[in-house]
């Protein structure tokens, strides 16, 4: 019959492999420190726990690679997250060339952790700042993929007219006027006219008027103080060139010959004339 595991020794055997990879940990830091100081490494190998075994990094196991392959063959290897220092302390070790990369000293790290990031497919940053596989965590491989297939569809919609109602949105929001058309109904003459005039007695007293008249059969049915010429002249011109106001342009006024307008409910204006 086989002994039963002891509970002490299992206890101990944990405790060794801690202090092994903290032990690791400290000869990858001082091999750091050298390396800042331009002296020699004093640990030419780093040994490093992983996955309960020894990972040992060879000297040219990175030499001609890309830096996402390198990251990706050190990961893969380790079986866990690692921090962008620690995955750069194995390029290292592992004789990545940086000078093919253009890859300075100085600027290492940063570049490799913006690789990182940018490769959300194959890596996934942690909240701990540490990077493992995108494979290992299926939840966030599915929402990658989600948000991937949502991203085709984006790309292969048509790309579709706006609304009326969208675009006048858009038009007010930017400060830009929409269309008089989208501003009133068809057929619906608007409230505005000259500075001063109300449109609406214009409409009133050309209304009573049958047929042809000028602007000179209009003035009098106005009240007192609209009674200007000028601005009366403004406002029959405005409305007729306005669709269905029931005032339209007849003739042209000339240097002593005053225009000549129309009133009927079933006028069209759309070929009449500008009277400056």
């Amino acid at each position: 019959m086989d002994p039963k595991p002891n509970a002490a020794v299992e206890g101990m055997m944990a405790l060794v492999e801690q202090k092994a990879k903290e032990l690791a940990e400290m000869k990858r830091v001082t091999n750091a420190m050298c390396r800042q100081l331009r002296l020699p490494e004093i640990y030419a190998e780093v040994e490093e726990e992983a996955g309960g075994g020894i990972l040992r990094v060879r000297p040219d196991q990175f030499y001609g690679k890309s830096p996402i392959v390198a990251a990706r063959e050190f990961l893969e290897a380790r079986h866990e997250a690692a921090r962008p220092e620690e995955i750069l302390e194995a390029m290292v070790r592992g004789g990545f060339d940086f000078t093919a990369q253009n890859w300075s000293e100085k600027e290492r790290l940063r570049l490799l952790a913006i690789s990182l990031s940018k490769n959300s497919v194959i890596f996934h940053r942690l909240p701990n700042g540490t990077y493992g596989l995108l494979k290992w965590y299926p939840e966030r491989e599915r929402d990658r993929e989600k948000d991937r297939e949502r991203e085709r569809r984006e790309e292969q919609r048509p790309a579709g007219k706006k609304t009326p109602q969208k675009t006048q949105a858009k038009a007010q929001k930017g400060g830009i006027k929409p269309p008089a058309s989208q501003n009133r109904k068809r057929g619906t003459p608007t409230s505005g006219g000259a500075p001063g005039l109300d449109g609406g007695a214009v409409l009133r007293a050309a209304a009573e008027l049958s047929g042809q008249f000028t602007l000179d059969d209009v003035l009098p049915k106005l009240e007192e103080r609209d009674r200007d010429r000028g601005k009366l002249r403004t406002e029959l011109n405005r409305l007729a060139r306005e669709e269905g106001s029931g005032i339209r342009l007849v003739k042209k006024g000339a240097l002593k010959q005053p225009a000549i307008y129309e009133s009927s409910s079933t006028a069209d204006n759309a070929g009449g004339e500008y009277v400056a």
